[in-house]
């Protein structure tokens, strides 16, 4: 017989061509948690509404960062939200399979041994956490990913450049760079030395109590007559600092200035494979000594590594090389500040 060709066209399927499946996009908005498990390194994010004092005496940051070794710290928010980001335009493309047969998984990498596996954790519109689980195969060598989820069976091919930015994302890419952000109204004082040298910059909180306000209470009885009782307002006080460096005075303006410099500093970048930190005495040191339970001291050093760099070593640890730039506007704002 002859058919119409549109007959053929409609049953030249495969099953799972017709199988209706809606893999669930991941919402930014309403993460919690990127959990990251992966052949080349695993890393866990996780978002907290407030700020964790037990890691960090950072006092605006909701992301923090549990490396594969366990170890939590705050993380860098700005990497953060470009990697949310990112992971919000995944999606599948082209359908290649319906499968959860192991086997036909790994022949096309999608088993745990072999894909990035992504467990993406949103709250829903009842406050509910709910985690939907990504696989993404490695590349082929056509410059293929496939990509599977728990939403069902299907195997989907995904676009690869979406991918390759996720996947650039390491633990070490969320380092927080703003390692120097202590807040001023945490620190009672700091020394800056240089080269030996040391110079102490301090802070003296005085609570002083206000001049007492009246307040005029008017209540007018019968039909003329109005009587006015004068009462003293509770007594009220407030924080008036002090501002000194190496003992003398000096104006709010001047002293913030050089402290905006100091804590303004950011990480450059990390240490590429191959560079290791420069073992020498450090050309700077801050100590911040603080009111914070955990972190009563923060010690930042900053060591020249090239004509660049200096490496910035923060409580012992070191993870970012600093723009030279960053450390000769510390020392200018600070020689000015000594001169007036």
């Amino acid at each position: 017989y002859l058919v119409p060709g549109v007959l053929y066209s409609a049953l030249n399927h495969t099953a799972f061509d017709y199988c209706d499946e809606t893999v669930t996009a991941f919402n930014s908005e309403n993460a919690v948690e990127v959990k990251v498990t992966s052949p080349t390194g695993n890393f866990d994010l996780r978002k907290y509404n407030d700020v964790r004092p037990d890691i960090t005496w950072c006092t605006a940051l909701v992301w923090y960062l549990t490396d594969e070794n366990g170890a939590e710290q705050v993380s860098d928010s700005e990497q953060c939200a470009n990697y949310l980001e990112a992971l919000s335009k995944l999606s599948a493309g082209d359908s290649v399979g319906y499968t959860d047969d192991e086997t036909e998984l790994e022949s096309f990498g999608l088993n745990d041994a072999q894909a990035t596996r992504l467990d993406l954790t949103v709250t829903n519109d009842d406050k509910e956490e709910v985690t939907t689980t990504y696989w993404i195969s490695p590349k082929t060598g056509d410059g293929t990913y496939y990509f599977r989820s728990s939403d069902g069976k299907g195997v989907y091919k995904i676009n690869a450049e979406d991918v390759d930015t996720v996947l650039a994302y390491t633990a070490k890419s969320f380092w927080n760079t703003g390692f120097s952000l202590v807040n001023i109204d945490t620190v009672n004082s700091l020394d800056v030395t240089i080269d030996g040298v040391t110079t102490t910059m301090s802070i003296t909180r005085e609570e002083v109590e206000t001049e007492a306000e009246t307040e005029t209470d008017t209540d007018t009885e019968g039909e003329s007559e109005s009587e006015t009782e004068t009462a003293a307002a509770e007594p009220q006080t407030e924080t008036v600092c002090t501002y000194c460096i190496n003992g003398e005075e000096v104006e709010e303006d001047t002293f913030k200035n050089v402290y905006r410099n100091i804590v303004g500093t950011y990480g450059e970048r990390t240490f590429a494979d191959g560079e290791e930190p420069v073992a020498v005495d450090p050309h700077m040191t801050i100590v911040f000594h603080t009111t914070l339970e955990n972190f009563p001291e923060v010690t930042i050093q900053y060591t020249y590594y090239n004509s660049d760099y200096y490496e910035a070593t923060v409580n012992g640890e070191t993870r970012f090389l600093v723009n030279r730039n960053a450390i000769s506007n510390m020392e200018e704002a600070l020689n000015t500040a000594m001169q007036d």
